[in-house]
């Protein structure tokens, strides 16, 4: 047995396991409480307690691995066991704190816990950092409305960091309730991994999972939203038979046949000079002799260019019907969709 020395954060890491045999070092602070290292093959160091109880009888009990756990957390969850196993005579039992309490209690149920008794436990936890009553709802109604109830009924350690982070991963449309979900996710098995260090791998594989930024594409013709395929083919229909709006009929018709990935406006502001044809000589590898394609132009320096578009055969045909009735219509006007009341601007 070492002498008696205060534990500190920076001692526990630089102990050092013995090559063969044991080494006990008692805490100042905790009477009974102490680092335990050993060495051989199976060398290491972990917290534990070493004491008599009333009955004289020694009671050696490990509280967890110290490159797993903090000392502050082993020193609270000794206390906690000391008192238990040897109270003191003519003393009142020290209350322990609500944190204590939940660490305590529930340590030798992690292995039994779900993923739901986690989620409750944890916001129990949070009750502890003065967070709002508010919050603290809103985060547990988050939780249970998009949780699975299946996935929140299984056993934690039967669940890998995959099956949880999918239920994040589908939220890529709601992003500010994708990012709260998964910062609380995140906290919860935060709190496993203190308590054991067999959730370790699962709380850095969750951790460790990178939600992909949301980009909204608002007019991608490859995309039906709601709508099936036969239900854009009556729509086009009906903007085809369109003849006192033509030029607002014509404008939805082409949104669709370019998938703009950005705002409509791109398009309505749109000039025949950014519209071109590239030729098979200078793209040998495509199949069809020429292929439209579409290049927005810079609007100020401060912005890039926008993605060059490929347009189908049909946005071909659909294009050159525009250009010969703007031809008739509005003779000399560079814009696609030129205005019917201002000279020389668009629609």
């Amino acid at each position: 047995m070492s002498k008696r020395q205060r534990l500190t954060a920076k001692l526990c890491k630089q102990l050092k396991p013995p090559e063969v045999g044991e080494i006990w070092i008692p805490d100042t602070i905790i009477k009974g409480f102490g680092i335990r290292l050993w060495g051989g093959k199976t060398k290491g160091k972990s917290f534990a307690i070493r004491l008599n109880d009333r009955s004289g009888k020694t009671v050696r009990i490990s509280i967890g691995q110290a490159q797993y756990m903090s000392l502050r957390i082993a020193r609270k969850l000794a206390a906690w066991e000391i008192n238990r196993i040897k109270p003191p005579r003519k003393l009142k039992q020290k209350p322990l704190s609500t944190k204590e309490k939940i660490l305590a209690e529930w340590k030798l149920k992690t292995e039994e816990i779900s993923l739901d008794q986690l989620a409750n436990l944890s916001i129990e936890v949070k009750k502890l950092s003065a967070k709002s009553s508010h919050y603290l709802n809103e985060t547990l109604k988050r939780y249970y409305l998009f949780l699975p109830k299946d996935l929140g009924k299984r056993l934690l350690k039967t669940l890998s960091a995959d099956e949880i982070f999918s239920v994040v991963s589908i939220l890529n449309n709601r992003p500010g309730q994708q990012r709260n979900l998964r910062t609380f996710l995140v906290f919860m098995l935060s709190i496993a991994f203190q308590i054991s260090s067999n959730f370790r791998q699962l709380y850095f594989d969750f951790k460790n999972y990178k939600i992909e930024p949301y980009r909204e594409s608002h007019n991608d013709f490859g995309q039906s939203y709601t709508l099936e395929a036969k239900h854009f083919d009556e729509l086009f229909k009906i903007l085809k038979k369109e003849k006192v709006f033509t030029q607002q009929a014509n404008f939805i018709q082409l949104l669709f046949w370019t998938g703009i990935p950005s705002r409509p406006s791109r398009l309505l502001k749109s000039k025949w000079e950014e519209f071109g044809i590239l030729s098979r000589s200078r793209y040998p590898r495509l199949y069809k002799p020429e292929v439209v394609i579409w290049q927005p132009k810079q609007r100020s320096e401060f912005k890039t260019y926008a993605r060059q578009r490929h347009l189908s055969d049909g946005a071909k045909e659909f294009l050159l019907q525009i250009k010969d009735r703007n031809e008739l219509e509005f003779p000399g006007s560079p814009y696609v969709f030129p205005s019917k009341s201002a000279k020389g601007g668009y629609m």
